[in-house]
C-alpha cells in the first residue's frame, strides 16, 4: 500500500464524512432518505481522476465515513449499516462502468464517455444502490417504493450534475484552452442571461414557460461547449431548487406532495442536463474530426510542396483533378495547365497507346499497379528529350 493511496483515503474519508453530514443536514427531519445527497457524486470524480495505484484504501475510508454520518444522524444501525453498503457499491458500480479500464481517463466531452457515464450514472449505480436498500424503505409496498424512486432520483440527480461538470473543470484547469476576452465576456453574457431567464421563470407561476429554458441551455451547448453547457445546467438547478424550496414557480405551486416537488424539480434539471450535453459532446466530436482533417491535409501538403516526384491524380474517367507543385521540375509544365486535362492531352503519340493500355489495365482489375517509361511531352531547354517513368495505381 503506497503512501499516496493512504493520504487519499485519510483525506477522501474526511471529505466524505463532511459532505454526508451536510447533505444530511439540508434534508428535511424526519425523512429517512435526504432529498440532496453530494458525497458519492464527488467520490466519483476524485476516483476517475486522482489516478490511485490502490482504490481500496479510500473505499474503506468512504464506507467508514457513510456509516458514521449515518449513525449520528440517528438512523438504525441496521438501516445505517445497508445504507452504507449501498453508497459504497454505487460508487463502485459508476466507476467500473464509465471507466473502461484502471488508468484510463474519460473525457466528458466526448461522447462516447458521456454516453457511459450517463448510462452508468444515471441509471446503473442509483438503481443498485436503491434495490439494495429497499428491504428498509418501509413497512408497506408504498413506502418501499416512495422510498427507494426517491433515492435513485436523489443518487441520480447529484451524479450527473456534479459529475461532468467537475471532470470538465478539472480539465480545463490542467489543460487550459486558448480563449480571446471577446470569448469570454460572451461566455459570462451567456451564463449570466442563463441564470436570469431562469430566475424569470421560476419568478411566475406559468407551467408551459418552463419549456423556455431547454433552448437556452441548446444555446450554451453551441456555442460554450461541454463545460459552457454544463456549468449553465448547474446554474439552472441551483436557481430552481432555491426557488422551489422557497415556494415560487411553477413546480411550488403545482398540485402533490413536497416529494412529488422534488421528483419534478429533479425531471426538469435532468432534461436539461440531456438537452445539452450530449448536444455538446456531438459538436465537440465534429470539431475534432474536422481539425483531424486539417492537420491531415496541411501534413499532405507539406509532403507534396516538397517532395521531389512528381504526383498527379486522375479520376475513373481519366481527367486529372491533381496534380503536385513538383510537376513544373519533373515535367517542365505548370501544374494548372494539367488539371481538368484528359490523361492523354499532355502525352506523345508513340507513349499515348501504352498509358491509355496500362490504364485500361488498371480500370479493369488486370493489374493493381503499373509502370510505363515514356518521352515527356515537353523537351528540355536546350532541345533534349527527357523522359519520365511513372508509377501507377487505384487508390
Amino acid at each position: 500500500m503506497d503512501r499516496a493511496s493512504v493520504l487519499a483515503a485519510i483525506i477522501g474519508g474526511l471529505g466524505f464524512l463532511a459532505l454526508a453530514s451536510l447533505s444530511l443536514l439540508i434534508g428535511r427531519a424526519g425523512e429517512t432518505v435526504s432529498p440532496i445527497w453530494l458525497p458519492n457524486a464527488c467520490a466519483v470524480v476524485f476516483l476517475l481522476r486522482a489516478r490511485l495505484s490502490n482504490e481500496l484504501p479510500f473505499l474503506m475510508a468512504a464506507f467508514a465515513a457513510s456509516l458514521c454520518s449515518n449513525i449520528v444522524s440517528q438512523l438504525p444501525g441496521h438501516v445505517a449499516l445497508l445504507f452504507t453498503i449501498a453508497n459504497v457499491a454505487e460508487i463502485i458500480a459508476v466507476v467500473a462502468l464509465t471507466r473502461p479500464k484502471l488508468g484510463v481517463v474519460p473525457d466528458m466531452s466526448r461522447l462516447h464517455d458521456l454516453g457511459r457515464f450517463v448510462w452508468a450514472g444515471g441509471m446503473i449505480g442509483p438503481l443498485l444502490s436503491a434495490v439494495l436498500t429497499m428491504p428498509v424503505m418501509g413497512a408497506n409496498p408504498a413506502e418501499i417504493q416512495r422510498g427507494a424512486i426517491t433515492w435513485f432520483l436523489t443518487d441520480c440527480m447529484a451524479l450527473v450534475l456534479i459529475v461532468p461538470t467537475a471532470l470538465l473543470l478539472i480539465d480545463r484547469l490542467t489543460q487550459p484552452a486558448r480563449a480571446t476576452a471577446v470569448h469570454r465576456i460572451e461566455a459570462a453574457a451567456l451564463l449570466l442571461g442563463g441564470t436570469i431567464c431562469t430566475f424569470i421563470v421560476f419568478n411566475q407561476t406559468i407551467y408551459p414557460l418552463l419549456f423556455l429554458i431547454p433552448p437556452i441551455t441548446l444555446l450554451h451547448a453551441f456555442r460554450l461547449g461541454s463545460l459552457g453547457s454544463a456549468l449553465h445546467v448547474g446554474g439552472v438547478a441551483m436557481v430552481a431548487a432555491a426557488m422551489t424550496w422557497a415556494g415560487y414557480g411553477p413546480i411550488a405551486i403545482s398540485d402533490g406532495s413536497a416529494t412529488a416537488h422534488l421528483h419534478l424539480l429533479q425531471a426538469f434539471i435532468a432534461a436539461n442536463f440531456l438537452t445539452g450535453l450530449p448536444v455538446a459532446a456531438v459538436l465537440a466530436g465534429r470539431e475534432r474530426i474536422v481539425n483531424e482533417l486539417e492537420a491531415g491535409k496541411r501534413q499532405v501538403d507539406l509532403l507534396a510542396d516538397n517532395i521531389t516526384d512528381a504526383i498527379l491524380r486522375y479520376d475513373l474517367d481519366g481527367v486529372c483533378t491533381y496534380a503536385s507543385p513538383s510537376v513544373r521540375e519533373v515535367m517542365g509544365m505548370p501544374p494548372e495547365t494539367l488539371v481538368h486535362e484528359p490523361i492523354g492531352g499532355r502525352l506523345r503519340a508513340e507513349a499515348r497507346d501504352r498509358i491509355m493500355q496500362a490504364m485500361g489495365r488498371l480500370l479493369t482489375g488486370e493489374s493493381d499497379k503499373e509502370r510505363v517509361t515514356y518521352r515527356r511531352f515537353l523537351d528540355r531547354a536546350d532541345g533534349l528529350p527527357a523522359f519520365l517513368e511513372a508509377d501507377a495505381a487505384i487508390v
